[in-house]
């Protein structure tokens, strides 16, 4: 059998038994190459590549989940330009990999191949979760496919060649970007409420494929999206005088720094560190006040640690970066204190996020735009400020 009917079998299977997964194929077109993949990968455009090669002694059944696990790339957005933000490529695709082949393996979609990602529990999780930087050594079988990925280097892996990952390929014509990149999100959000009716048609949505699908197709605004809508003064020319050059400053002469990015000015953060909050919760308080300033770069971030009290101060700069949040108190709870001191000790703050579990008291109203960060339902009057709920 060769390659393109074995391929055209493996598609009609998944019409009889996944109508989900068969909608997002069918909407991909496929190219063989010998060149782009040692075996399979998809792009930002949504095209899925395939080696002949590597699907010459597969069966129809992992063909299938070949087929599915590139489509499942290009329909959860791993592939687009904007998913990675920053993060090591190959550690990313790792990550995604394991969330994409524990779906199809709890699906019981086609046959696994062996060699591929594994880890358990992680058709629950978020790629995002299982993200490791630097990648985990896994013998360079990173690719999503499995097979004989590990027996030789992959065009296209992080590092090589034009790569971006092992199995996300980068697209022959050019990346895309501005509007045909948003252009191109969109159309995936619309393809996934599709196969998601197509395949409640015929009752054969799974509760998890359901429950993975609404945080695609209606994402939780980000809180850091929410917290740039405060960002002020933008710096609008190439050098600012806010943030003096500090390879100069020991010699006494003060030059301005290159700064072509926006910039908030002051930030204030109220951490609470009564005893209702613990290490888990601090943890991830540290992480985001690294993500406020990797994805603001504020002039300034003081931290409070709040309990019942005042209980630390802590500033920070971008250059400090990935900082180190030391807590202090283990109190009571009355994130009040908070507001209250930066009222008295600094009044020219953009704004402040309190991160709280919300069993505190909330002041009658704040003199500061204030954005609360809340691990649990508790909401904060109105007059506080908007509240965005995450989980530790």
């Amino acid at each position: 059998m060769n390659h393109e009917t074995k391929v055209k079998l493996a598609m009609s299977q998944m019409v009889l038994k996944a109508p989900f997964f068969a909608y997002l194929t069918l909407q991909r077109p496929v190219t063989f190459t010998e060149t782009m993949t040692k075996t399979a990968g998809a792009d930002a455009r949504g095209r899925i590549y395939i080696n002949p090669t590597f699907i010459k002694d597969r069966s129809v059944d992992e063909v299938v989940f070949l087929l599915a696990h590139e489509a499942m790339h290009v329909a959860f957005l791993h592939c687009h330009p904007s998913t990675a933000q920053g993060r090591d490529q190959r550690a990313c695709n790792i990550a995604m990999d394991k969330v994409i082949n524990e779906t199809l393996i709890a699906e019981r979609l086609g046959e696994f191949i062996e060699g591929g990602q594994r880890h358990a529990g992680a058709e629950k999780m978020t790629w995002e979760q299982l993200y490791v930087d630097p990648p985990e050594d896994d013998g360079g079988g990173g690719g999503g496919s499995g097979g004989d990925s590990g027996s030789s280097e992959m065009i296209g892996r992080s590092g090589d060649v034009g790569g971006i990952g092992d199995d996300l390929l980068p697209c022959p014509d050019g990346e895309p970007i501005g509007v045909e990149a948003e252009t191109l999100r969109d159309q995936m959000r619309g393809e996934l409420v599709s196969a998601a009716n197509a395949a409640k048609m015929v009752g054969a949505l799974s509760a998890n494929m359901q429950r993975v699908l609404k945080d695609i197709i209606f994402p939780p605004t980000p809180w850091h999206a929410i917290l740039e809508r405060f960002m002020q003064s933008f710096v609008s020319s190439d050098y600012s005088w806010k943030r003096p050059n500090r390879r100069f400053v020991g010699q006494g002469i003060y030059l301005p720094s290159l700064d072509k990015q926006p910039r908030m000015g002051k930030i204030g953060l109220i951490a609470d560190t009564s005893g209702s909050i613990g290490q888990r919760e601090a943890d991830a308080f540290n992480g985001h006040f690294n993500r406020i300033i990797e994805t603001c770069m504020p002039e300034e971030v003081i931290v409070l640690s709040v309990d019942s009290e005042v209980c630390g101060v802590q500033r920070f700069e971008p250059d400090d970066f990935p900082v180190k949040w030391d807590p202090k108190g283990g109190g009571g709870t009355d994130m009040r204190e908070g507001w209250a001191w930066f009222d008295k000790n600094e009044t020219d703050l953009d704004c402040i996020v309190c991160l709280t579990d919300g069993l505190t008291p909330w002041p009658d109203s704040v003199n500061t735009p204030s954005i609360v960060l809340s691990t649990t339902d508790k909401v904060a009057p109105a007059a506080v400020g908007e509240t965005v709920h995450f989980k530790v």
